[in-house]
């Protein structure tokens, strides 16, 4: 899962940590899927009509595509701290990556929701969304990163040596 970083390293560039998406990101189409399974499921004589099938039918195919469209997320998002970085990469067909130097990257924040934080409560990891500030660019929106703050921490080491070695130059 995270070749493209891999495949993407400088000469004598070492991987600090790789953040994957979190399991998170399926759930509103298990979700919708376990509705549609309701709906198909209840025998009620009164709503026992074709209509109810059909609408049941639609509301699956629906949670499918929330369920491809999570797995293409899930598989295709690749984000990572090296030593002299930090590089990633999402999408399947349009692809966005990025590779920032530590020297430039004036922040990176994290973005967390309430169920993101109380799902740490039940030593289930925790996800949010990364947000990295570039000097003078668009801040890069990553959400649903399990363990963003471990990520956050990662690159604050890794900024804090790129410093040093910049400073013994």
């Amino acid at each position: 899962m995270d070749e493209y970083i891999r495949n993407n390293l400088n000469d004598n560039e070492k991987i600090s940590y790789i953040a994957h998406p979190h399991w998170i990101v399926f759930m509103p189409g298990f979700a919708i899927f376990l509705l549609a399974c309701i709906i198909l499921s209840v025998s009620i004589p009164i709503i026992e009509t074709m209509p109810h099938k059909i609408m049941g039918g639609i509301i699956m195919l629906v949670s499918f595509g929330h369920l491809i469209r999570a797995l293409i997320y899930y598989v295709s998002t690749e984000m990572g701290v090296t030593d002299q970085r930090v590089i990633g990469k999402y999408g399947l067909i349009s692809r966005h990556t990025v590779e920032i130097s530590h020297g430039r990257i004036e922040s990176v924040n994290v973005s967390q929701s309430v169920p993101g934080r109380l799902i740490g409560f039940l030593r289930l990891p925790e996800y949010g969304t990364v947000v990295i500030r570039g000097i003078g660019g668009t801040p890069i929106h990553i959400p649903n990163i399990s363990n963003p703050l471990a990520f956050r921490q990662a690159h604050s080491r890794a900024k804090y040596r790129y410093a040093l070695k910049d400073a013994d130059r």
